[in-house]
């Protein structure tokens, strides 16, 4: 999966406030990465810090081997969720110069600015669904590099009714 570079179309002030948004980004050459959580815990921190500093939470992340989705949302109407994210990929490309200097992120990343007349929740089962689109899980929550920051993630998915087979709250999304 290639994830085209684009200039952002849409003004600075139009990535403000209490918004979400989905983000995609990728690792040239899709690259492998994502595979040892103690390289996924130092992202989710540099994640997390980015996040807080711009007044933004995460309700659902997930580091794919080769790429991050993670929906970022505005907690204030000082909120900066996409600085959030700029932020995150300067700090993470830090972390790749220092200790991975052959990785790099792919130039840019998707974004889309959720409307209040989407399904956001649509969104966040297509980012929990996607290590078993790839047969990574069979179940979207055994996935070890999926949360959230500013939320407790089983909460999170528990809170949006899914249940499994069993009837038992969250397990299949």
């Amino acid at each position: 999966m290639i994830i085209r570079s684009k200039k952002h179309r849409l003004p600075a002030t139009a990535y403000r406030g209490q918004i979400r948004l989905a983000v995609t980004a990728c690792l040239e050459d899709r690259t492998r990465v994502f595979l040892d959580g103690t390289v996924v815990a130092a992202f989710v921190e540099r994640l997390s810090t980015s996040a807080q500093r711009r007044e933004c939470s995460l309700p659902v992340y997930c580091f794919m081997p080769d790429h991050l989705h993670a929906i970022i949302c505005g907690l204030s109407e000082t909120a900066e969720p996409k600085r959030a994210m700029d932020d995150f990929r300067d700090a993470s490309s830090l972390w790749f110069a220092t200790n991975r200097p052959s990785v790099h992120w792919q130039p840019g990343y998707y974004d889309h600015i959720i409307r209040a007349s989407e399904d956001w929740h649509s969104q966040v089962r297509y980012i929990l669904r996607n290590p078993v689109r790839r047969g990574l899980v069979e179940d979207p929550l055994d996935y070890p590099f999926t949360g959230s920051i500013g939320y407790d993630f089983h909460e999170f998915v528990a809170s949006l009714g899914w249940r499994d087979s069993k009837g038992r709250r969250s397990h299949r999304i």
